[in-house]
């Protein structure tokens, strides 16, 4: 054997699995892809399986929002300003300069205002318009910040649709890099089986030789 096919064949064994012919960078870059996508895929679950919100008797409560990633998606994704067909109102939103992250909602770090007759800014308590005919006893109001943050979701569920189908893409991704990864490691166990079984056989071949020297 020359100098050159001994060095071919020695970079070879070092790119391989010890005893066998399986790429030690292919198992590695394989595991490596494997573990990224069953990442990403986690996070994708984790945070569009959550509920964004908070129930208080039966309606959105938009003050006990659940502080993950999913509700501040849909906080960031609320449009500039929402029409109201019943009182013809425009609102509008803007960030709120008194927002505190430690111990607000995300909802609160914007307050909501409209024009009013006059054309003043008028601010909403809380993100509710209460018309003329506001009282105790009936109250006609109107939650513009629900408003708001339902016009978010609505915004997130189109995404939400894209993110499905990217997941389902990384799934089938995530099955088929875990098949390969496994024929790779099956393919290591049988070509050391056979490696040591050839070895055996060697051994068994050397000793023979050797007992019938000696007789």
């Amino acid at each position: 054997m020359t100098n050159e096919n001994k060095e071919v064949k020695q970079k070879k064994a070092k790119n391989v699995i010890p005893g066998t012919n399986v790429s030690k960078v292919g198992v590695i870059v394989t595991s490596v892809i494997l573990a990224v996508l069953i990442a990403i895929s986690a996070f994708f679950v984790v945070v569009f399986s959550a509920q964004p919100y908070e129930l208080k008797d039966g309606k959105l409560d938009v003050y006990k929002l659940t502080s993950n990633i999913y509700t501040k998606m849909i906080v960031a994704a609320m449009p500039d300003s929402i029409h109201d067909d019943d009182t013809g109102i425009d609102f509008y939103v803007e960030v709120n300069d008194d927002y505190d992250y430690h111990y607000d909602e995300p909802i609160e770090q914007y307050s909501v205002y409209y024009y009013n007759d006059n054309n003043e800014k008028t601010y909403l308590y809380d993100g509710v318009y209460e018309d003329n005919n506001y009282n105790l006893n009936n109250k006609n109001a109107k939650n513009a910040l629900m408003g708001f943050f339902i016009a978010g979701m609505n915004k997130i569920k189109k995404i939400k649709v894209v993110v499905t189908i990217i997941l389902v893409l990384l799934i089938i991704a995530i099955l088929a890099l875990l098949i390969l990864l496994i024929t790779m490691l099956v393919k290591v166990k049988r070509d050391r089986e056979y490696s040591q079984y050839k070895s055996k056989k060697k051994l068994e071949k050397q000793q023979s030789e050797k007992t019938k020297e000696n007789k």
